[in-house]
């Protein structure tokens, strides 16, 4: 169903599998589950209400194995 050499820039989150896969078995995804199914977009046809930005926050707290601050941002095409 995927060509080879397709190369899709379409955003894309982990939220999306659950739905894909789905998708794949036939299932009816559940009204209460984020993320659509991205089975189209591997065809390079991309939905015309697909999402065009995405917010990002990572946040752990330090401690003894990590130092890691805050991060966040916006991603789009650009």
């Amino acid at each position: 169903e995927i060509k080879p050499g397709t190369d899709n820039k379409d955003i894309t989150l982990n939220i999306d599998f659950a739905p894909l896969f789905l998708d794949y078995a036939e299932m009816d995804k559940p009204s209460q589950m984020q993320g659509e199914s991205f089975r189209s977009n591997l065809r390079n046809e991309t939905p015309a209400n697909w999402r065009q930005a995405m917010y990002y926050r990572y946040w752990m707290n330090a401690d003894n194995d990590h130092n890691v601050t805050a991060n966040y941002g916006i991603r789009t095409d650009r």
